[in-house]
């Protein structure tokens, strides 16, 4: 009898589901208004609403296992955003821009310029030119790390989130869409398909789809740069959607919601699964996957949550990519590293070499057998003089070549 129910309770400990997310040890005095991952090192930094009680700026330098504020220098009480841009300097926005450059140990307020400092939204284009929204100012926006500020446009408007592809089309979420197709010059309204509902978040993939998140009407994709929208729903119904996250390793979304915990579509949007299990909470309005691939979560209530286990896979078959394809790098112009992110329909033999304007090859990035799915390289340019040169990815038979600038 003793043997049968020691195997009975086996046979339950074995069968019980793994959790999806579990607690980090964080407990932050406000809302986890965003989490972002350092590229080059894996730091993970969370914006908190309350820097005069003890949060603020946090970062974890260990994947989540333990977090400490690194707010010295910030003097706003409630720190929105927090952005990284490709050189590794990093952006704090709030009452004011702040900005590091030695991976948040110290901060210095970087305003100059702005009519308005109170910040509602922040992006960094592959350029690394920034972009804010303001609270009635509109946008503002800095080519020199945040030195002087220059209005944008959307004058009286506050937008909760701004959003930049790899097309040069930038987008604004103030209630409606605004879009710009000519580097701020004019925005029109871009609503198309869409429902009245606030849009919260937008996030672009390297398909050259966007996705917006809103209140009340779920989730849209647009493939066109917003000229039409179409609602992906299925599974997720009309929850109020307020942050969207993605792992570009194998087209993994992931959808934060007010009051319904998190969802994760492997298809693109078609379809949606329920991916709370282990929340002991609802409303998450930041999400992001880190360096090793775990996932991470903030919560209104200060609580940050990671998955218990990497998110990242190429195993699946719905998660290979449709289409062999090669990004645009980003940066461009870039001093001197950028960012070269293609895609892999099936594991194949790849040679990613750099051609001066000469056509001579000089440097390849890399080389050899390579898996299916999303490859992000970083090709640091430190070497090479000033000019116009061409990156050309060869996988097979097939070879793609794109143009990039170096600037000195």
């Amino acid at each position: 009898m003793k043997k049968l129910l020691l195997f009975a309770v086996l046979l339950v400990l074995e069968s019980s589901p793994q959790n999806f997310w579990q607690s980090t040890s964080l407990a932050a005095t406000g809302t986890i208004n965003t989490i972002v991952v350092n590229p080059f090192n894996g730091y993970i930094y969370a914006a908190t609403e309350f820097a005069a009680t003890g949060s603020g700026v946090l970062v974890s330098t260990n994947d989540g296992l333990s977090w400490f504020c690194c707010n010295t220098g910030i003097t706003c009480p409630a720190v929105k955003t927090v952005a990284i841009n490709s050189q590794g300097v990093l952006f704090a926005a709030g009452t004011g821009v702040f900005r590091s450059f030695d991976n948040g140990n110290s901060w210095a307020e970087c305003s100059s310029g702005l009519m308005t400092p109170y910040i509602t939204s922040m992006v960094i284009d592959r350029g690394d030119r920034i972009i804010i929204g303001t609270d009635g100012g509109g946008l503002y926006t800095s080519t020199n790390n945040g030195t002087n500020w220059t209005f944008f446009g959307l004058a009286t408007y506050a937008p909760l989130v701004l959003e930049c592809d790899s097309s040069g089309y930038i987008y604004a979420g103030a209630g409606v869409i605004y879009r710009s197709s000519n580097n701020g010059q004019n925005w029109t309204i871009a609503m198309n398909g869409m429902g009245g509902s606030t849009i919260y978040d937008f996030m672009c993939d390297c398909m050259g789809n966007i996705y917006a998140a809103t209140m009340g009407d779920g989730v849209y994709r647009s493939s066109n740069h917003g000229d039409n929208w179409v609602q992906i729903n299925n599974g997720l119904g009309t929850l109020n959607v307020i942050r969207l996250a993605k792992n570009t390793a194998d087209r993994h979304i992931y959808a934060g919601t007010y009051d319904g915990g998190i969802y994760r579509t492997t298809d693109g949007g078609a379809n949606w699964t329920d991916v709370s299990s282990g929340l002991n909470t609802t409303g998450f309005k930041a999400l992001a996957v880190s360096k090793s691939g775990y996932g991470f979560a903030g919560s209104f209530n200060g609580r940050i949550f990671k998955t218990t286990s990497p998110v990242v896979s190429v195993d699946d078959p719905l998660q290979i990519p449709q289409g062999f394809s090669v990004c645009q790098n980003y940066p461009n112009p870039f001093n001197p590293v950028t960012v070269i992110e293609y895609t892999l329909t099936e594991p194949s033999d790849v040679v990613l070499s750099v051609y001066s304007p000469t056509g001579n090859r000089v440097a390849v990035v890399n080389e050899g057998y390579q898996s299916v799915g999303y490859h992000r390289i970083l090709f640091d340019g430190s070497k090479l003089a000033s000019g116009v040169y061409c990156y050309a990815l060869q996988v097979g038979k097939e070879r793609v070549v794109k143009k990039m600038v170096v600037v000195r």
